[in-house]
């Protein structure tokens, strides 16, 4: 493995990351700019979509321009080897890296979701006009959607940055 590819894998590593902590923040950021549009307070939501195009950039170019990111902080000059020595393939780690994001994600948001099904069994309601415990609720229950997902398709979402590297 070069110095390049070395670097390729630890930036779509870094660009998962950044996906996964999205993904967290995507059901809030909603909640948010609804609660926002409520209140009546609209100049509010210009940085919060700005923040989100700009993560939504940053995480493009990482997961798919990742030559061009290498080029331009120069990130394999400089190194005495030309070649590190792995044995497994980039999209293997990529899959690790997946199932592993995957089961961080549900080990984060199911105990948090338990407490509230079993809140819900005692109390046989949620109160929705708590308008903070519903949206945690649904967070929980999207977070743990969307890493059942990634754990489940880690191929397809593998092939799927493999093919655009391709390109």
């Amino acid at each position: 493995m070069t110095p390049r590819t070395f670097f390729k894998i630890v930036i779509k590593i870094f660009a998962l990351y950044t996906i996964f902590k999205l993904v967290c923040q995507v059901p809030m950021f909603f909640s948010l700019v609804f609660e926002i549009i409520f209140s009546g307070i609209q100049s509010v939501i210009l940085p919060i979509v700005f923040y989100l195009i700009v993560a939504i950039i940053v995480v493009y170019f990482m997961l798919f321009k990742t030559d061009k990111i290498i080029d331009w902080f120069q990130l394999d000059k400089g190194f005495e080897e030309e070649k590190f020595e792995f044995n497994l393939h980039r999209s293997s780690i990529l899959r690790i890296v997946l199932i592993v994001f995957g089961i961080v994600l549900i080990a984060l948001a199911l105990p948090d979701l338990l407490i509230k099904v079993y809140s819900f069994l005692q109390m046989r309601q949620i109160d929705l006009g708590n308008l903070d415990s519903a949206n945690r609720l649904i967070i929980d229950i999207f977070q743990i959607v969307i890493a059942i997902i990634i754990v489940f398709y880690n191929k397809n979402i593998v092939n799927f940055i493999e093919l655009q590297r391709k390109k």
